[in-house]
């Protein structure tokens, strides 16, 4: 392979350039929210526990599309600061995770500054094909 083949699969690779876009994005947000006292991802397990009002580790991780031991980790940092809260689910297993509060009140915080970032995202290129894109592929059973 020649140096403009390496060059075309750097320019055009779904992956590298999603992974590059990603990381770019989450350092923009983690600026945005950092005066909340919030990370990117810490924000997104928040909403996610919000919208889905109570719900199992399992349920949860399927949600933000994380592994279940790494979600776990995650909401374990949030569980110390009392910004969500665990109760026993239906077996021994299972547990319940809600927002506290806390969790609430801090969420309504970073909510202006998610909005203030959202903004700016949304003005580069055609926001809603990238979205449609993005759900279309989550929505992909790849492998």
């Amino acid at each position: 392979m020649t140096h403009s083949s390496f060059a075309y699969i750097a320019h055009e690779c779904i992956c590298l350039n999603a992974r590059a876009a990603a990381r770019k994005l989450t350092r923009f947000y983690e600026q945005c929210l950092a005066s909340a006292g919030l990370t990117a991802s810490q924000f997104a397990m928040l909403v996610a526990v919000a919208a889905a009002h109570e719900t199992t580790v399992t349920q949860l991780a399927t949600i933000v599309g994380l592994e279940r031991t790494i979600l776990t980790k995650g909401l374990r940092i949030l569980e110390r600061q009392r910004l969500v809260g665990t109760t026993a689910g239906k077996d021994t297993k299972s547990r319940r995770i809600r927002l506290t509060p806390s969790g609430e009140t801090l969420l309504v915080k970073a909510l202006p500054l998610w909005k203030k970032a959202q903004a700016t995202v949304r003005k580069i290129g055609d926001y809603e094909v990238v979205m449609q894109a993005f759900r279309d592929i989550n929505k992909k059973e790849l492998i």
